[in-house]
């Protein structure tokens, strides 16, 4: 029944996405003079980035038109990927959810200033469209990834959500909502600790693996823009920091859509490990060269009294960071190996504490019983087998050399 259900809500919010097209192309084209650039929408061009156009002598009409198809160019995807998410999951709840939430986020950003003169199903999409997107966000949180309220008593959370949201404003409790909603988001992050630990299987896990990852990518890049955005940069790193929000918007839109898709999920232990070891390198080998420079700077002023050997100084520090790249990164490498993906460091190890043993065993029995024991601590089966040709026969057939084995616990 929801799947039938939500053909006309899409269409009626596609509509409302059609007719907002023509405000966004009108507002690409104001410069928008507000301090704080968040507050802009996402077509409109800064006075930072118009100066640095200007600086690189770009026509004013090329930063627009770039603006305004980006700005159209996201949503779109938003609007791809909800339709493709309901075409794959629509029988799931949490697909339909996912979709709706995604429709919604494309609509986001073209919200209408003024509906009044707008035919009524675009007031009511407007409407719907600031005011649902965000009990439909943490509508998805608190049932991601099953589409259930697990523990049921979180159901009465989301309805406390929906119902701040819906009270109106000149009730004065803006203050008091905000600390309510606030702590109830904060309650979704420890649901979803509780349940990757004690509800979730392992598809469920790796859906979550994947979700957080991308959030946590998303959160990241946004941190990076506020910093770059209020740090004096060259010119053209501030032409290139402009469409960062489409980053910004196309991670979000992956870590939502790819759990939900169940696409390559087991990749993401790869990602993860290698976005931990290289971003730990790069902070550790950073950090070291900052302190090599103060150190070497420090001793060269207390025996020179000045700063004259400066190229040394760097020469020295850029050398040493270059030798220290491939011990730092294999440290690294065994350190998260050990601390967040113990098991299969440890079937690492067994493998070759078992390989290097091999070439001392003499003793074919004795070579089987040890391999069995290593399938057994690094698989955990059931049951191991071994199957031997026998020397003497030319025959194929095989006899068996096996024994039962039980996971431990």
């Amino acid at each position: 029944m929801c799947r039938f259900l939500w053909l006309p809500v899409a269409a009626l919010m596609f509509a409302y996405f059609l007719v907002s097209i023509p405000g966004v192309v009108r507002a690409s084209k104001r410069i928008c003079s507000d301090a704080n650039p968040s507050n802009c929408l996402s077509s409109q061009l800064t006075l930072v980035y118009v100066h640095a156009l200007q600086d690189l002598h770009i026509p004013l009409g090329v930063g627009t038109t770039l603006s305004t198809f980006l700005a159209l160019a996201v949503p779109i995807l938003f609007w791809i990927m909800a339709c493709f998410i309901y075409w794959r999951k629509g029988r799931d709840w949490i697909g339909l959810v996912t979709s709706l939430t995604l429709i919604l986020f494309a609509c986001l950003d073209n919200a209408l200033p003024s509906y009044v003169g707008y035919p009524l199903p675009i007031q009511l999409a407007n409407n719907v469209a600031n005011i649902a997107i965000y009990p439909a966000m943490m509508l998805m949180l608190y049932t991601f990834p099953t589409g259930r309220f697990d523990p049921r008593w979180t159901a009465i959370l989301f309805a406390i959500i929906v119902v701040i949201t819906a009270l109106p404003s000149h009730l004065g409790l803006g203050l008091a909502s905000g600390v309510i909603v606030g702590a109830i988001q904060l309650s979704a992050l420890f649901i979803q600790i509780y349940r990757y630990r004690h509800v979730y299987g392992a598809l469920e896990r790796q859906q979550t693996k994947v979700f957080v990852f991308g959030l946590g990518i998303t959160i990241a890049l946004l941190l990076m823009s506020e910093l770059l955005g209020a740090a004096p940069l060259p010119v053209w790193q501030q032409i290139a920091l402009g469409p960062m929000w489409l980053l910004i918007w196309l991670a979000l839109l992956l870590s939502i859509s790819v759990p939900i898709l169940r696409y390559r999920l087991w990749d993401v232990d790869i990602l993860i490990n290698r976005t931990l070891v290289y971003g730990s390198v790069t902070a550790t080998l950073v950090a070291t060269y900052v302190g090599l420079i103060l150190l070497l700077q420090g001793i060269v002023r207390l025996i020179t009294g000045g700063l004259s050997q400066q190229p040394l100084v760097i020469a020295v520090s850029t050398l040493t960071i270059a030798a220290l790249i491939q011990p730092v990164r294999s440290y690294l490498q065994r350190a998260i190996d050990r601390r967040f993906y113990r098991r299969r460091y440890d079937a690492a190890k067994v493998v070759a504490t078992f390989t290097s043993a091999l070439p001392r065993e003499v003793d074919l029995d004795e070579v089987g019983s040890h391999l069995i024991g290593v399938v057994h601590e690094t698989m955990q089966p059931r049951f191991a087998g071994l199957w031997l040709r026998p020397p003497d026969l030319g025959t194929p057939e095989l006899v068996t050399h096996g024994q039962q084995v039980h996971p431990a616990g």
